[in-house]
């Protein structure tokens, strides 16, 4: 794939929204509890034991042993307790993600815009952009993007195949997606990295939307408007 400007670097966005839409399926209604659990425990920011997902779940801790144990992208500290899953991590990264007075990271760029959905709560984001090394401001509510600075903000993206993404998403896909204080800056940073390209803020929102509501349906259709960890 060709480096090209905002918004035109795919054909139809729609299906770079279908393909994370099959990398990472639908799961049962109890997996999508552990999984919005687990978010909003790491929003804690401090390590989650299995234990204590298990309680707060009211899944039996087997479960959430043999669950976690077959899930990608869950990772832990020596001591065994989560300290990322898919998108969101205790550990720091260039993507600060704060929720009320409580702060934790992002593995990437994109995973910003789509988590607050997951958590029903609106965040500050800060980041700072890899060629220029301006500092990026965003407030991201579960609705929409609320504020962005600079306001000419995009992001970098990449369309990898589904095994790439279900290999290793943390290499195959969330080093390429970084927030840009520009569109040329996301092209000077593209000339680099074969294969990036560069989306609207708004388009990247609108992809982790849909992949949000086809992987918790349950959770996010349904039950709009409950509270996730129940």
């Amino acid at each position: 794939m060709t480096n090209t400007d905002v918004s035109e670097s795919m054909e139809n966005l729609e299906s770079l929204g279908e393909m994370f839409v099959s990398a990472f399926p639908t799961l049962s209604f109890r997996d999508q509890r552990l999984a919005l659990s687990l978010y909003a425990l790491l929003m804690e920011a401090r390590p989650v034991s299995l234990s204590y997902l298990s309680s707060h779940t009211n899944l039996s801790l087997a479960y959430v042993e043999e669950t976690l144990g077959v899930w990608p992208e869950v990772f832990y500290d020596s001591d065994n307790k989560i300290t990322g899953f898919l998108g969101l991590t205790i550990n720091k990264t260039n993507h600060r993600f704060k929720v009320d007075n409580l702060i934790v990271y992002t593995w990437c760029a994109w995973d910003s815009l789509f988590i607050p959905e997951l958590l029903n709560a609106t965040a500050i984001i800060t980041s700072q952009c890899p060629t220029t090394g301006e500092l990026i401001k965003l407030k991201v509510s579960p609705k929409e993007i609320e504020s962005i600075f600079p306001d000419r903000t995009i992001i970098s993206f990449l369309a990898p195949s589904q095994n790439a993404l279900k290999e290793n998403v943390t290499r195959n896909f969330c080093r390429y997606v970084n927030f840009f204080s520009s569109q040329a800056a996301g092209q000077a940073w593209n000339k680099s990295h074969p294969g990036s390209f560069l989306l609207s803020l708004q388009d990247a929102f609108d992809i982790g939307k849909k992949v949000n509501i086809a992987r918790y349906p349950k959770m996010l259709i349904d039950n709009k408007g409950t509270d996730y960890e129940n």
